[in-house]
């Protein structure tokens, strides 16, 4: 089932330098050579604004959405999606100056970034059961009440009694912050 999506992604990504190509070519014969490079001149610089614009604010645009109870994840991804359409418009090619072009438009980017965060929570729930089920098949199920007694192995060999696991040790000690200065009377 994964070939065939490798096989199609390969061949789109190979594809796409070609239909490029082909857009310039078109889009001059159409518009004339120089309209057309000074166009991809043009998002060239305007994309090389947008990503030194975008530049460190990432890091108060996440600190005040955290501060105001969300997560830092949704600004994060804006910012990524308008690095990301900013690269974009720095390549030459008509293809990706549009997408780059899209991405720079705020409902766009919104529905993207849904769709992006949406896609990240399936998939932590998919690993998470995944390796619940591991757990769950290997020893035992940790998260069961009583998950502190015996337990009988789910594989061959009989119903052997196993002894509860131990508490961690704990290490009693002495420690002295290195980094704080004596105080001088």
């Amino acid at each position: 089932m994964i070939f065939p999506v490798k096989f199609a992604l390969g061949l789109a990504i190979l594809a796409l330098p070609i239909a490029e190509i082909a857009l310039l070519i078109k889009a001059g014969a159409t518009f004339g050579f120089w309209p057309v490079f000074f166009w991809i001149i043009a998002t060239a610089v305007l994309g090389s604004i947008v990503i030194q614009r975008s530049g460190l604010s990432i890091f108060t645009r996440v600190f005040a959405h955290m501060e105001a109870g969300g997560s830092g994840l949704e600004p994060m991804l804006d910012q990524l999606l308008i690095v990301t359409g900013g690269v974009l418009l720095i390549f030459p090619g008509l293809l990706g100056d549009a997408a780059g072009a899209l991405m720079l438009v705020p409902p766009v980017r919104w529905a993207l970034r849904r769709a992006l965060a949406s896609l990240f929570t399936v998939q932590s729930y998919a690993s998470t059961a995944k390796s619940r089920q591991t757990w769950r098949t290997q020893d035992h199920d940790p998260f069961s009440p009583g998950a502190d007694r015996e337990v009988h192995p789910p594989h061959a060999g009989g119903p052997e009694r196993r002894r509860p696991r131990a508490e961690p040790p704990v290490i009693e000690g002495e420690y002295q912050r290195l980094d704080d200065k004596p105080e001088r009377h």
